[in-house]
């Protein structure tokens, strides 16, 4: 059942509502996955997935929508006119902390029984909180990650690619595809390709971020599909990026397709819960 928290004003940001769900049920002290999703409604793309991954673990999940995603409900905030060069960061910084933070998940529990699982997007976010809370978190996993120049910024040769994914969403059935899984697609996804691809894009990376990550880091790439021009070798220098800046990170290129995709995750699961499973002695005591 989806369930609405608003969480207080800050310097940073005013008082934003959130939607979330709990997942798999089980007792209040079993270990917590939290997963961050790609967008742009992660109970259509993620549930069902994120559901499964949980029973396999016996973990609970939470499962939430950041502002100016989410399903058809009534908000009280309005999502920004335009994402900043560095919404991630305050994802990672500002709202994730303070919906644990009203969902009384206290800062011991974090480091002991706690979870993160991102998804592109929200495996940026999960990188940039694991950065910032170093002793924070039981573990994280990030499926398709990014940690340098996102999406068709990665390279300027590929420079014009939100142009192209704008021009796509406004003479095609884009939209209305998106319109299935968000009831405003309009901030929620034209917005962050409305940037133009600036120097601030260009050069934008997470890396110097890394080495502060101290807990238990997998990071997953599939190669069924490539994801744009590039393709897989700029997807493994993702994985080679977090590689060489987070010690002891895990690294896995599985044959299959992000868990949003074709209903593809039964692979991505069971690795995902040996990883788990090998440091679960981390994350129950």
């Amino acid at each position: 059942m989806i369930e609405f928290v608003t969480l207080p004003a800050t310097p940073a940001h005013g008082a934003v509502t959130l939607d979330y769900e709990w997942l798999a049920g089980g007792s209040v002290a079993a270990p917590l996955v939290v997963f961050l999703h790609a967008g742009p409604d992660p109970y259509a793309s993620h549930r069902e997935w994120a559901a499964a991954l949980c029973r396999a673990l016996g973990f609970r999940g939470l499962l939430y929508a950041r502002p100016g995603y989410g399903p058809p409900a009534p908000r009280p905030h309005a999502p920004p006119p335009s994402w900043p060069i560095d919404f991630l960061h305050r994802q990672a910084d500002g709202i994730l902390p303070a919906l644990l933070d009203a969902l009384d998940i206290s800062p011991s529990a974090r480091c002991r029984r706690i979870w993160l699982v991102g998804h592109r997007d929200g495996a940026s976010i999960t990188l940039l909180y694991a950065s910032a809370q170093p002793a924070g978190l039981a573990g994280a996993v990030v499926i398709a990650p990014h940690t340098f120049a996102p999406h068709a910024f990665a390279e300027p040769s590929g420079a014009d690619g939100p142009l192209r994914i704008r021009a796509a969403f406004e003479t095609t059935n884009l939209r209305d595809r998106l319109s299935r899984y968000h009831d405003d697609v309009d901030p929620g996804f034209r917005d962050p390709h409305d940037a133009p691809p600036g120097a601030s894009s260009l050069n934008w990376h997470i890396e110097a971020a890394l080495h502060a990550i101290r807990c238990p880091l997998l990071a997953i790439e599939g190669f069924a599909h490539e994801r744009d021009a590039g393709g897989s070798g700029r997807a493994r220098a993702h994985l080679e990026s977090i590689e060489r800046h987070v010690r002891g990170a895990a690294r896995l290129e599985i044959a299959g397709t992000p868990p949003d995709r074709d209903g593809g995750y039964e692979h991505l699961n069971a690795s995902i819960a040996r990883f788990i499973g090998a440091c679960a002695p981390l994350s129950q005591n």
